[in-house]
């Protein structure tokens, strides 16, 4: 079971299995994307499918999407994956620079068709799961050393 990397962070992944996968994917976008955004950022992985009759459609639906997301204020990573084994399933990696700018982006007017249209060809409901990026910066050593 593996995934088609629909980015320019393919060469990351080819070698993984899916649930690892899914992990590294994340790390590596949050990585990048907490350097650029200073700690504050936002992140959600969706998994969402569609009917295997309406693959090629909710493919496109899903890049058109992606290529929307990627430009918009506060975006710093918008990833989509397609399952190779069974291509109607998707994982979707956002990040967002803040709460903030991920708010206004599920209110926006891109978000509103996009969800219409995936409603009428999807299995279920997307299943979203929210990631807030955390960073630690290091004071001083005896403060790290009594650190767990």
């Amino acid at each position: 079971m593996g995934f088609v990397v629909s980015a320019p962070l393919a060469w990351r992944f080819f070698a993984l299995g899916t649930s690892s996968l899914a992990i590294c994917l994340v790390i590596g976008a949050a990585t990048t994307a907490m350097a650029q955004a200073g700690g504050g950022a936002v992140y959600a992985m969706t998994y969402l499918d569609v009917s295997t009759d309406w693959v090629l459609q909710g493919s496109g639906l899903i890049k058109q999407y992606r290529d929307m997301n990627r430009r918009e204020a506060g975006n710093l990573e918008f990833t989509v994956l397609q399952e190779t084994t069974r291509p109607n399933r998707f994982a979707i990696v956002e990040g967002w620079r803040d709460q903030k700018s991920m708010d206004a982006h599920a209110k926006g007017a891109d978000a509103k068709p996009f969800g219409f249209i995936l409603a009428a060809i999807r299995n279920s409901p997307p299943d979203q799961q929210v990631l807030e990026g955390f960073a630690m910066h290091q004071q001083n050593r005896r403060r790290q050393e009594r650190s767990i």
